[in-house]
């Protein structure tokens, strides 16, 4: 299964808000049982009110499907309250942790990558992976009732004309598959670009006085507009499969449309058909073929999220600093000794079995060249970074 352990990893934390999301599905199974009337009660109102001249029957019919209405609008209120509470939750408690690992993590990460291009990075991933609890994948959920509720309704009406409204089914999947293929690979170049954009600024806008001082304006320019560019490429590429999908999916229903209503006259003629039962079916199979839409553009979403967990994942699993290793020292040492340290950056040698013992109340000059390892052994005391081998001890601990 492709992506098992990022789509693991986003189900288990959907399971934070379990109790928001089945108050939510219970919800759905109360507009289930009205979008399963309401096309019928359409047709019963053409028919049985306007078409029999019957005002009692109409009034009563409209008053009924006014108050149907209305009930299905307040639990939609309700479920959008969910659904943006639970989203606004989501970002939230994700982003704090981000900020708590990065705080966290091993020093060599943040001299590489920098504080503030691994919280842009965390952020930008996070603000992806919470459309999850958006309209984009929970509201498909409540469309899928929607589709369900609306379709027992046209069974009702026409069961002919509904097995036509199923036959694009099939097709609107295949367009979102095509689509979602050709798509996903400009998708993760796309979030590629963003995070080297990211990660630029944060290194070229923290040195503007060197800028300055260097004349390099036009340089830095140059820079940016190269990256601009090739944002945009992959924005424009994304966007015009979007629109292809979308004009695909729209010409197959007008030719789904243009069956049906030659479908329906025949039986009207027929006298198998009547003109309230067609016009009830009209409208709601248009209710019905939007939220196919949004149901079969779920491979888009989840290929848009995806990438963004993966990498979130790869954020989080980052080393951190062991805190809590060694001894706690409660008083000052008498010595610091520097015991057989080697350390090195990548594959860039600094130290080799160094040496050194400090006895408290000396003063110590560190005297060498750039690069000969003054700042590490000072960012070794800090723990900023731990040594390959070898060990740093406080009185002989």
């Amino acid at each position: 299964m492709k992506n098992r352990r990022e789509k693991k990893y986003i189900f288990q934390l959907m399971l934070r808000y379990k109790k928001e999301l089945i108050l939510n599905t219970v919800l759905s199974f109360f507009l289930l049982a009205i979008y399963m009337v309401t096309p019928i009660l359409e047709q019963k109102i053409i028919d049985e009110g306007i078409l029999s001249k019957d005002y009692v029957i109409l009034l009563k019919l409209v008053f009924i499907a006014a108050f149907i209405g209305i009930v299905g609008y307040f639990i939609q209120y309700i479920q959008m309250h969910i659904q943006s509470g639970v989203a606004a939750a989501f970002r939230s408690s994700l982003k704090v942790e981000a900020l708590s690992h990065a705080l966290r993590l091993k020093m060599c990460y943040l001299k590489k990558y920098s504080m503030l291009a691994l919280m842009s990075d965390a952020n930008n991933d996070v603000n992806n992976m919470s459309r999850v609890c958006s309209s984009d994948v929970i509201g498909i959920f409540i469309e899928f009732i929607n589709v369900i509720g609306y379709f027992i309704g046209l069974l009702f009406l026409s069961w002919k004309l509904s097995l036509l409204v199923l036959c694009i089914v099939p097709l609107k999947i295949f367009i979102s598959s095509f689509c979602e293929r050709l798509s996903k690979t400009w998708i993760e170049k796309l979030l590629q670009i963003q995070k080297d954009i990211s990660r630029w600024q944060s290194d070229n806008y923290s040195g503007v006085e060197e800028i300055k001082n260097w004349d390099m304006y036009e340089h830095i320019e140059a820079q940016f507009q190269v990256l601009s560019k090739k944002r945009e490429q992959y924005d424009k590429r994304v966007a015009m499969l979007t629109s292809l999908d979308s004009c695909l999916k729209q010409g197959s229903e007008k030719i789904l449309f243009t069956v049906i209503y030659m479908v329906a006259a025949s039986q009207i003629w027929n006298d198998q058909l009547t003109i309230g039962t067609l016009m009830a079916f009209i409208q709601y199979a248009g209710c019905i073929l939007t939220p196919i839409d949004v149901i079969t553009a779920l491979k888009m979403v989840i290929a848009n999220i995806i990438p963004s967990t993966r990498d979130y994942i790869e954020f989080m699993n980052m080393e951190e600093e062991n805190l809590h290793s060694g001894n706690i020292v409660a008083q000052v040492p008498q010595k610091i000794i520097f015991n057989k340290i080697h350390f090195s950056y990548d594959r860039q040698e600094v130290l080799r079995d160094f040496n050194l013992v400090l006895n408290r109340g000396e003063k110590v000059a560190l005297v060498g060249l750039n690069g000969s390892g003054k700042s590490t052994l000072v960012n070794l005391l800090l723990r900023y970074y731990s040594p390959q081998k070898g060990n740093i001890l406080f009185d002989t601990k």
